[in-house]
């Protein structure tokens, strides 16, 4: 399933019905229909519904012809762990959030990744040791809608220095978390993020 993101809602897509009580299950393969949908959604206050799911004969074909509308940013980022498995949580624009930012020009997924970690927190030694999930997501920049795809990589480090967080950036604090401190954070923190602490910590 492709899940995207925009502000507090989602879109998603599979071959299935996706059950959920605040899900909108549509059967639609037309990305033009897709797109009133999204729209209507985008300015939806209703409480009742977080999402719209669209049942596609060929998801990955209806998805990828749904992202070649927006303006595509690519974007790497880390879920690191020390040698005591906490987990390292920056906290910027009031949400607790993972180290992550844009692809430099020609730039491989996974330098990226290492980099911005680096830049955003001052760690270093970093290791990648396995791929995870990509997320998805929409914003608006200067009036126009930015489609985000975001490559996470979980990575070890030895580091045990002084945390530094990028303040130019915004990122207010950054931090070991451990697992009571990881629940609290997801308490406050954005969708995507959510999805991806909720899958790859305990």
């Amino acid at each position: 399933m492709y899940k995207v993101f925009i502000n507090q809602h989602f879109i998603s897509f599979s071959n299935a019905i996706e059950p959920s009580k605040n899900t909108t299950n549509v059967i639609e393969n037309d990305v033009e229909v897709i797109l009133e949908h999204f729209h209507s959604l985008q300015n939806e206050n209703n409480p009742e519904v977080n999402g719209i799911h669209f049942i596609c004969k060929n998801p990955e074909k209806v998805f990828k012809n749904f992202k070649k509308v927006f303006k595509h940013i690519k974007a790497a980022g880390g879920m690191v762990f020390n040698q005591k498995e906490e987990l390292l949580l920056i906290f910027r624009n009031g949400k607790w959030d993972l180290p992550k930012g844009k692809l430099e020009k020609k730039e491989k997924k996974k330098k990226a990744a290492i980099r911005e970690v680096e830049e955003e927190c001052g760690v270093f030694g970093l290791s990648i040791t396995r791929k995870l999930m990509k997320t998805y997501h929409i914003y608006s920049l200067k009036n126009e809608l930015i489609f985000k795809t975001t490559h996470w990589y979980r990575m070890e480090t030895c580091y045990n220095n002084g945390l530094t967080p990028q303040t130019e950036e915004g990122i207010e604090k950054v931090i070991w978390a451990n697992e009571k401190e990881i629940s609290k954070a997801l308490e406050n923190t954005y969708d995507n993020i959510s999805l991806l602490l909720r899958k790859y910590t305990k």
